[in-house]
């Protein structure tokens, strides 16, 4: 009698630490992920329809195919840790409903405990027990199945995220580098335009030289 009721104890403390134990982790993990920055999208058709005097640090610009995947690949990832909780709350349901009916068993067995006449077979059938004991045991392996089905959606949402920053990061190297072109660019312009200017200035006084030699000539000739 006793290690039948050292067994049920025994069953509602494991099942219980590992429900408890998983959704407290569940709620540190909810907890990072509120806070998260909004993110203004603005859609254009090429690159030369984005001004300059748009651009910022806090800008990236992506291919709309590598946008839409991330963003699908991240909504399949929240999709599956989502319905991961769904179930674990309705493993947890069941979990307390088997709770009520092992204390309810303890307690029968702690009140027929001090009557000798009385056994604990007469309350709790081995029948009963056997299905406890399955339930547990099918209990557990949900459980574990949900920890494992999370812990993948967690590490596919990590390496969606991993990837959505490299992508960031490359188109920010990649914007760097044009901006630095547009710069050289620039200042090549500034120097073509002083020695067209410094060209046009020579141009214009080496023509009125030519034109007053021209009327100096014309003078000699008409003295002869």
């Amino acid at each position: 009698m006793t290690s039948i009721k050292q067994y049920i104890k025994d069953a509602i403390g494991n099942v219980s630490s590992i429900i408890f134990g998983s959704s407290d982790k569940d709620s540190e993990i909810e907890g990072t992920s509120i806070g998260s920055p909004e993110v203004e999208c603005t859609l254009i058709d090429s690159l030369s329809d984005w001004s300059k005097d748009n651009e910022c640090n806090e800008t990236v610009v992506l291919k709309k195919s590598d946008y839409e995947k991330i963003c699908s690949e991240l909504s399949l990832a929240r999709l599956q840790a989502n319905n991961s909780r769904i179930k674990e709350k309705e493993y947890k349901k069941d979990l307390i409903e088997m709770n009520n009916t092992l204390s309810y068993l303890i307690n029968k067995n702690e009140k027929v405990n001090g009557n000798k006449t009385i056994k604990v077979s007469d309350i709790c059938l081995e029948n009963d027990l056997n299905r406890l004991r399955s339930a547990e045991q099918r209990l557990k392996a949900h459980i574990k199945a949900l920890q494992r089905d999370l812990f993948d959606a967690e590490s596919k949402a990590e390496s969606f995220k991993e990837m959505a920053f490299e992508e960031i990061n490359k188109h920010k190297e990649e914007i760097k580098a044009l901006k630095e072109e547009i710069k050289e660019l620039k200042n090549q312009n500034e120097k073509n335009l002083n020695l067209k200017e410094r060209a046009e200035g020579t141009v214009e006084k080496r023509s009125e030289e030519c034109v007053e030699l021209i009327e100096y000539i014309k003078i000699l000739m008409d003295k002869k």
